[in-house]
């Protein structure tokens, strides 16, 4: 039994020894707050085919269209690229603000070259921003690595949901010029928060990829955030609802069934992030999201006290 059991350590240890030397908090360390290394190190999975890209390059590969956005970009190229990686700029909090970076997309032909991509990407983006934390989720669990939160994906049809006499000026969509509203609410951010300057958030809200919903009754009651993640499940159109400000104890859930049921007929289908203030539902499929932070310690923090827009 013994013989059994450090074979399937070293089996978990050696199918992802790449995480294992990585400045992440790992299942045997101890919870510590504060940046792990002050200077990016050049190791052996790092690559000379992974270099710094742009969005336009990187476009016939990915399949998805350039936008406006600043993003921090590498390719793995041998010759033709076989890899590529999307850094955005981002404000985090934890337990002070400070800049970093959100892999939003890590793409590659094996795994690999996944390994050597996101090494080399991190060992520039450091070097080239002068900024040390970055951010990234997954589906499923890393071996070894201890994510800062962990919480379910609800699936549900837009459908199911009831349309109540809810006056239509008690909902105000966010665009550029109300923002400001936005900015009043981050001043006091959840005790793990992301999210991108107004700026930024600005650009992703032209490029149709986050939409914002105020709702109001006799004050702001809530904020909601919705990201369109340009999915499909079987013809059908996915819908994420990220997150969640509250700032009243006012019953919202009639308000809420309203709004989705409004997106019936674009977004058959809502997937609900059970993170910040949204309700807790239970759909027809439930997945998970692991959100990790590299080169920063954190504790385990429940997903009710994270934002991640």
């Amino acid at each position: 039994m013994y013989i059994l059991v450090v074979i399937i350590i070293l089996f978990l240890y050696l199918r992802s020894r790449f995480w294992c030397k990585q400045p992440m908090r790992h299942l045997w360390g101890l919870p510590s707050t504060g940046v792990f290394q002050t200077t990016p190190l050049w190791n052996t999975y790092c690559s000379i085919h992974v270099q710094p890209s742009t969005v336009e390059e990187i476009a016939p590969y990915t399949g998805m269209k350039p936008t406006s956005e600043y993003a921090y970009c590498s390719a793995y190229k041998n010759p033709e690229i076989k890899g590529c990686i999307v850094s955005r700029k981002v404000k985090f909090y934890y337990p002070t603000i400070m800049d970093a970076y959100y892999h939003e997309m890590i793409k590659a032909d094996t795994e690999s070259i996944r390994q050597s991509l996101f090494q080399t990407h991190e060992y520039f983006r450091r070097k080239n921003t002068k900024c040390a934390i970055s951010l990234f989720s997954s589906p499923t669990r890393i071996a070894w690595l201890v994510p800062v939160t962990r919480y379910p994906l609800e699936w549900i049809r837009s459908y199911w949901f009831q349309k109540y006499p809810i006056p239509k000026a008690s909902f105000v969509k966010g665009t550029k010029d109300n923002l400001s509203v936005l900015y009043d609410a981050w001043k006091k951010p959840f005790l793990c928060q992301m999210n991108p300057s107004l700026i930024t958030l600005a650009d992703r809200m032209d490029a149709k990829k986050i939409s914002l919903f105020y709702y109001y009754q006799e004050s702001l009651v809530a904020i909601f955030f919705f990201h369109n993640t340009m999915e499909l499940d079987k013809d059908d159109a996915i819908l994420d609802w990220v997150g969640t400000i509250r700032f009243t104890k006012d019953p919202i859930e009639k308000a809420i069934s309203t709004l989705l049921y409004s997106f019936r007929k674009v977004y058959p289908i809502l997937r609900i992030h059970q993170v910040s203030d949204t309700p807790r539902y239970h759909g027809y499929k439930q997945t998970y999201v692991n959100h990790y932070i590299y080169n920063y310690g954190t504790k385990r923090i429940s997903p009710k006290d994270c934002f991640f827009l």
